[in-house]
């Protein structure tokens, strides 16, 4: 689909957001380090990421569905259909662990490798993202943002990666 600049630029703005919400519910690793091994101060829950994903999608619908191929909204609503199979009550079951929920409930092991191959369809990988989660590549036209030696901006060796304290 041919879009005019400015139109481009607005679904790039609205693809960002879709892409580091697909990439908190399809990483295990930020799973593991920001649900399971959270600290005080960087911290994920599953409400979070899946409320995140929920109000992206609310606002493309609202603002640029037209933006979208019938293939990328069929698969946003694929991936609603795994969010809502998810049993909020063994969520916050207080027997069952964020380590138990994150590696063994069927549900969310679903939803998260759906999300992993949505990210994938869309043409992007985890590889596309800092440690952080933040998408270091511009939407669609793979131009990775570089600092001013050469390294993707907020990656390692970047000046302008920060990295995550245990504080």
């Amino acid at each position: 689909m041919k879009l005019s600049p400015k139109l481009q630029e607005k679904r790039d703005y609205m693809l960002g957001d879709l892409l580091v919400c697909l990439f908190d519910l399809a990483s295990l690793k930020a799973q593991d380090k920001y649900i399971v091994n959270g600290t005080p101060k960087k911290y994920m829950t599953f409400i979070d990421i899946v409320e995140d994903y929920d109000s992206c999608l609310h606002y493309i619908y609202q603002n640029g569905k037209e933006l979208f191929s019938q293939e990328e909204l069929d698969n946003m609503q694929l991936l609603s259909n795994y969010i809502d199979k998810i049993d909020w009550e063994v969520i916050y079951d207080s027997r069952n662990s964020n380590h138990t929920i994150v590696y063994k409930y069927p549900a969310w092991v679903e939803m998260r490798q759906f999300a992993h191959q949505f990210l994938e369809f869309l043409g992007y990988s985890f590889n596309d993202f800092n440690e952080e989660g933040d998408l270091i590549t511009y939407p669609y036209s793979r131009k990775t943002f570089l600092d001013d030696n050469g390294n993707p901006i907020g990656a390692k060796g970047s000046s302008s990666y920060i990295p995550i304290s245990d504080e």
